[in-house]
């Protein structure tokens, strides 16, 4: 298949053939000349993981600008680099897009917390999982006394916080296993998650709040993308 990047648009989901759809692994695949797939083997099996949960979360106009890292994904399996591509996502699910989640639920002091934490590696991912825990069940406390309106984002905001906790710890058993490809894929899509439920929460909280509250939520959301695509960006750079 011989991609045009001008004419090309990228779908969700995974698909038999070109002419049913391309996704971004998809595209990835054809442009390297590998049979079709969303799991081509000449790109790094975290960031292909991070990559497919991306491309299936953004709207149709966000999953565009996945085109622009068509040609950046080809040749990105290293795996001397998985492991710490690893770290990375669970770095940015615990310190980066759970605290987003819980600043659109305004739940500002555990953001807070989870924020200020150390870059999540293999002394501190322990601990970083235990405090994105210990955020999950501050955030669910808060949904059960919170009025319906605001506890469907604080609930979203405790769920970003268990996909962070679920990220490091599958970070932590790669380590143990020396990069297992399951583990590592499993810190990559949870991060994903966390990214997906913050913005998840920031749409909450723009439906149930006034007018200048909404603004901000919203404005939560798209940081969540960036931040999103910054993370991909940092997975593509790990060999720099």
């Amino acid at each position: 298949m011989k991609l045009d990047l001008d004419t090309l648009v990228l779908r969700s989901g995974t698909h038999s053939s070109p002419s049913d759809g391309v996704s971004l692994m998809e595209a990835v695949s054809a442009l390297a000349g590998e049979p079709w797939s969303n799991r081509p083997s000449c790109t790094s099996p975290v960031i292909a993981a991070y990559a497919r949960s991306l491309n299936d979360w953004l709207p149709d106009n966000a999953r565009q600008r996945l085109k622009a890292y068509i040609p950046r994904l080809v040749g990105t399996a290293e795996p001397d680099l998985e492991l710490r591509r690893a770290f990375a996502c669970a770095d940015a699910a615990v310190r980066v897009f759970a605290p987003l989640a819980f600043a659109a639920a305004g739940l500002v002091k555990e953001g807070l917390k989870l924020g200020a934490l150390a870059p999540v590696d293999r002394e501190s991912a322990h601990s970083a999982a235990e405090s994105a825990e210990s955020a999950e069940w501050a955030a669910r406390s808060a949904a059960s006394t919170s009025d319906w309106s605001a506890a469907e984002s604080i609930r979203s905001a405790a769920d970003s916080a268990r996909s962070a906790a679920r990220s490091a710890r599958s970070a932590i058993e790669s380590a143990a296993m020396e990069s297992a490809r399951s583990a590592a894929w499993s810190a990559a899509e949870s991060a994903q998650a966390a990214a997906r439920l913050a913005a998840r929460a920031a749409r909450a909280a723009a439906e149930s709040a006034e007018r200048s509250a909404a603004d901000s939520a919203e404005r939560a959301e798209r940081a969540a993308r960036s931040a999103a695509f910054e993370l991909l960006d940092r997975l593509i750079a790990a060999a720099s």
